[in-house]
This record gives C-alpha cells, sequence and structure tokens, in this order.
C-alpha cells in the first residue's frame, strides 16, 4: 500500500538553492525535475537535464543545487509497503523523461486530491499513484533513438573533461553522422545545444576550481579548456553574472 506523506508541484527556488540532506529522508522522495540541476550520488556530480526525474530510497543522501538562475521541480514523499521492483525503476539515478506534460498533469491531480478530497481519498490516491508509476516505468522503458547511448557517452565526457578542444566536427566524426544532423539531434535529446553544454561544463567545473582550490584564475582558465584569459573571464560572467574573482570572494564568506 502506497502512503503519501507530502507533495508539491511547480516548486521554484532561486539560483542560491541548496538541498544537503546527508540521511535523507525515512521515506521514499520523488523528484520531477523541471529545470537544469547538479545532483551528487556516490560522490560523483551528476548534472540533471530538464526534464528528468529521480526517486530516493529512504536513507540516500539528498544533495543538489541549480544549474542556472531559477530551480523547479515537482516532488512527493512517500511510503511503499508493497515491493516496487516489478516496475523496474532504478533508484537514486537521474532518468530521462520524455513527456514532462502529462507526468505534471498526474503529479497536479495528486496533489488537489491529497489536500482537497475527503470521500475515498484514499482509493482515488491508490489508482492515480499507480498511473503515475505506469507512466514513469513506461516511459523510462520507451526505445530511445538508435544514438542515445553514444550521445550519452559523450555528453558525459563533456562534463567529466571540459578542458578538452570540443568542436562540433570531431563530435560528429565520433558519432559517425554529419554536423548538422548531430548538432539537432543533441538539442533534441539534452534540450541544450551541444556547444552551450561544453560551455556549462566549463563554467561548472570553473566553479568548483574557485571554490575549493587555490589555483589563480589564469590557471584555472587553463584547465577549464580556455587558452585566453580575457575569453574565460567574459564567458564566465555572461553566464553567472558575476566575475571568476567576485564569484571566488563571494563562495569565500558562505565558507
Amino acid at each position: 500500500m502506497i502512503q503519501i506523506k507530502n507533495m508539491g508541484v511547480d516548486g521554484t527556488h532561486g539560483s542560491d538553492f541548496l538541498v544537503n540532506r546527508p540521511n535523507g529522508y525515512d521515506c521514499y522522495l520523488f523528484l520531477l525535475i523541471r529545470t537544469p540541476a547538479y545532483f551528487k550520488l556516490n560522490g560523483n556530480t551528476i548534472h540533471a537535464p530538464s526534464n528528468s526525474m529521480i526517486i530516493f530510497r529512504p536513507g540516500s543522501p539528498h544533495f543538489y543545487y541549480p544549474d542556472g538562475n531559477i530551480y523547479m521541480n515537482d516532488w512527493m514523499q512517500f511510503y511503499a509497503d508493497d515491493d516496487l521492483s516489478h516496475l523496474k525503476i532504478t533508484y537514486d539515478t537521474i532518468l530521462p523523461v520524455s513527456d514532462m506534460t502529462s507526468l505534471n498533469l498526474l503529479f497536479q491531480l495528486l496533489t488537489q486530491i491529497f489536500y482537497s478530497v475527503k470521500k475515498n481519498k484514499d482509493i482515488l490516491l491508490h489508482y492515480l499513484f499507480q498511473i503515475l508509476f505506469l507512466s514513469v516505468h513506461n516511459q523510462i522503458y520507451e526505445k530511445p533513438h538508435s544514438l542515445y547511448n553514444q550521445l550519452l557517452e559523450l555528453r558525459q565526457q563533456i562534463y567529466r573533461y571540459p578542458e578538452k578542444n570540443w568542436n562540433i566536427k570531431d563530435m560528429a566524426e565520433q558519432l559517425h553522422i554529419s554536423k548538422g544532423y548531430f548538432q539537432s539531434l543533441y538539442k533534441e535529446t539534452f534540450d541544450v545545444s551541444c556547444i552551450n553544454d561544453v560551455i556549462n561544463s566549463r563554467v561548472h567545473h570553473a566553479k568548483e576550481l574557485l571554490t575549493f582550490s587555490n589555483m589563480s584564475i589564469k590557471e584555472i582558465s587553463y584547465h577549464c579548456g580556455y587558452h585566453n584569459e580575457e575569453h574565460f573571464m567574459r564567458q564566465f560572467k555572461k553566464i553567472t553574472n558575476l566575475s571568476p574573482s567576485t564569484f571566488r570572494k563571494e563562495t569565500q564568506k558562505c565558507t
């Protein structure tokens, strides 16, 4: 039997939003991730694109923050007496969502019933919850396009090695497709252009180095794939609205 503890839709937070619960909750936490964010999972920082989801198991650590000026999600805390293994959903892992609109509508309906309906409330919630999870299962196991796994591996490399000279020509050749088709397919799959994703990976790595290292700005620009310090500083400020040195000072105030 499923028991919803608490839930909400369209939760919106600013760029300073940070969740850090080392021991998680005593229940499951289901997040529909509506805007890009970073999650720390099994010691690794993982980028979650918009239109993705995660279900934390009871006791799993929660650590996540926005990639951008806002963070938006739908969320649900729930208990599950029954074994959910038949749904074959991987927990504590960022999963793609192919139809966020339908899942968001189900969350809205569940939230409305949870907070307002009294008659037959438990029965309605039970069946809607089953519909929600069957829909999640179907979306996860829809057959992706043939290049999905290769694109996913490429994207992981971009975030793992931001200092590399990533360019459209080489990446398209790696997948044995044309440059135009590669750019279109990347944008369709991850909802961000490939070049913007490269820039995002470099700026994210720069933030980590500015926060946790004593490297100079020039050294950091090199380690993030920039061979021109001025270019690095302009691009960093364009995305964060702060110069690298100001960002470092601001983060030092908070530590």
